[in-house]
């Protein structure tokens, strides 16, 4: 498998992993309903939304910390998931103006 699980940018300031050091993991943890048990297809138990938690990188500690500490970090693993798929990433000024090293 490639390095970092195929990411090469930090969804935070969308510079190359590396660029400040070895890159950080975080875990972003989010509610899925999955698919329904048994006792749920049939109506004697309410579904139940489940968490699962994904990881992907960021370039330092700060990016790591920033991401731990905003209530839409699931953002931050779009990000990240539409890079592994190929997809562009969306220059974002405001993020690259924020960070400062």
């Amino acid at each position: 498998m490639a390095p970092y699980r195929g990411q090469k940018l930090c969804p935070v300031t969308g510079e190359p992993l590396g660029t400040y050091g070895e890159p950080v993991e975080v875990g972003v943890s989010f509610a899925t309903m999955g698919k329904p048990t048994f006792l749920e297809r049939i109506g004697l138990k309410k579904q139940q939304p489940r968490t699962q938690t994904m990881s992907f990188y960021v370039c330092c500690p700060a990016c790591a910390e920033k991401v731990k500490g905003d209530p839409k970090a699931s953002d931050y693993l779009v990000k990240v998931m539409q890079e592994r798929m190929g997809i562009p990433p969306a220059p974002s000024a405001s993020s690259l103006a924020a960070h400062n090293h």
